[in-house]
């Protein structure tokens, strides 16, 4: 009766896990792999400017309803666009934005299932293409690491009782987990969505050192004891190694590391529990369908300690000659051509904002303006990069009007000229308190960064 209401009670609990997290959505935004710094300036900067999102797509289908898909985006007009390409003889991509960034990305997933082949760069599409990646960890990766728990421990041990004492907890854990992540952080992204899997992995090994006890013991409470002192050092040293991620300057990697080193240590306290309530008499017979050498493997100490050593001497050595990828682009699979659209892009338009300078601007007279557009030619000349600002536009829309690419002459000229711009850029870059210019260019490395 009391293993009955104990196997009860461990499926109510992980349908009532199930049914809480099975909404949990996957969130990446480009706060995600900022410090608490980087997102405080990100916040005061958006407070200033437009939060609008902004989507290139080089070519987008004509028959296509644009508002089914996207009713909160705005098209910038193409001959606007046109005005500010690289070469002016090329066809101006589709430039659109949008204050819904939910919109913006389903319209991302629907151009790519019409064309998977589009060409397009932005927030919404690296958004879209992450959320994508994270989902295939709930949708492919875990159902396909709980069929292989299960064949693994069949292999090993020839025992369907040992799959259901191991699978029960793996599973268990992992959809505890992802009830965490919904109850503290509402919704999940492509770092946390990797804690479940990680602890449900630990939890698995546990397990198997357990059962292998067995071999030796037949009850499972003498198999814990002989294995708990060991396995409570591995579980506290890991957990304090995900503890340390703390201090890191990554607010998501903090993050990920307090979530993960929490969930192992409360997954343990509840395995202890489930051992414990567990039918106690379990045998396990020295038998597996792996080959028996494989399972009493022994390495010489001499060998051992020589491969110890080697390593610790030859880390510093690795650690140096390390090379760290920073460049996002090269992170997703070379099948979607993410650094190819991006390239195209930039060349396109002569580049993405790399980065914005925002001047206060106490006295909105024409001396201001021609500061400004000085320090624009500066910006321009020492780092041989384009710029775009509120000055771009009025220079844009006077050379339509007048035939020259030149700030006006009078400054009540100046306003109606602004005014020509599309509102979604006059968003962007507003004549007001604050004046921004960005500074178009591709992807550089954080050294170039800091040195421009």
């Amino acid at each position: 009766m009391k293993i009955s209401f104990f196997f009860l009670l461990i499926a109510l609990l992980n349908l009532s896990a199930f049914y809480y997290s099975n909404d949990l959505k996957i969130k990446n935004s480009e706060e995600l792999f900022l410090s608490s710094n980087g997102i405080r300036k990100l916040n005061q900067f958006q407070e200033l400017f437009s939060k609008n999102e902004i989507l290139i797509i080089n070519k987008i289908d004509n028959n296509l309803d644009f508002k089914k898909y996207c009713r909160h985006c705005v098209k910038i007009p193409k001959q606007f666009t046109k005005s500010i390409l690289r070469n002016p003889h090329s066809a101006p991509p589709s430039i659109i934005s949008s204050d819904d960034n939910n919109s913006l990305r389903h319209f991302v997933g629907k151009i790519l299932e019409i064309n998977p082949t589009t060409v397009m760069a932005g927030p919404a599409y690296i958004n879209h293409l992450l959320d994508k990646k994270s989902k295939m960890i709930g949708d492919i990766i875990f159902p396909l690491f709980f069929l292989l728990i299960v064949i693994i421990v069949y292999l090993l041990f020839k025992s369907l009782q040992a799959c259901l004492f191991i699978s029960i907890p793996t599973i268990s854990v992992a959809l505890i987990s992802q009830a965490a992540i919904k109850l503290v952080f509402r919704h999940s992204n492509i770092i946390i969505s990797i804690s479940p899997l990680l602890v449900s992995i630990l939890i698995f090994a546990i397990f198997i050192h357990i059962v292998f006890q067995l071999r030796y013991t037949n009850n499972l409470q003498q198999a814990l004891n002989k294995k708990s002192k060991p396995i409570s050092y591995m579980i506290i040293s890991t957990a304090m190694g995900f503890y340390s991620l703390y201090f890191s300057q990554l607010e998501i990697i903090k993050n990920f590391g307090l979530m993960t080193g929490t969930l192992l240590i409360l997954s343990y306290i509840l395995s202890n529990i489930y051992i414990r309530h567990y039918p106690q008499k379990f045998s396990i017979k020295k038998r597996s369908y792996l080959p028996r050498g494989l399972l009493k493997l022994e390495i010489n100490k001499i060998v051992f300690y020589l491969t110890w050593i080697v390593l610790l001497f030859s880390t510093p050595f690795i650690y140096q000659n390390l090379k760290f990828d920073k460049d996002a682009s090269n992170y997703f699979h070379k099948n979607l051509q993410v650094k190819k659209n991006l390239s195209f892009i930039n060349n396109l338009l002569g580049g993405s904002p790399i980065l914005d300078i925002v001047i206060p601007n106490s006295n909105e007279d024409k001396s201001f303006y021609i500061k400004m557009d000085m320090l624009e030619a500066n910006i321009k000349e020492k780092t041989n990069q384009r710029i775009l600002s509120a000055n771009t536009m009025i220079k844009i829309a006077n050379d339509k009007y007048s035939g020259t690419k030149n700030l006006p002459a009078s400054l009540s000229a100046f306003f109606p000229l602004y005014y020509k711009a599309p509102e979604v850029l006059r968003e962007f870059y507003p004549l007001g308190e604050n004046y921004r210019i960005s500074v178009l260019g591709t992807h550089i490395s954080g050294e170039q960064y800091d040195h421009m």
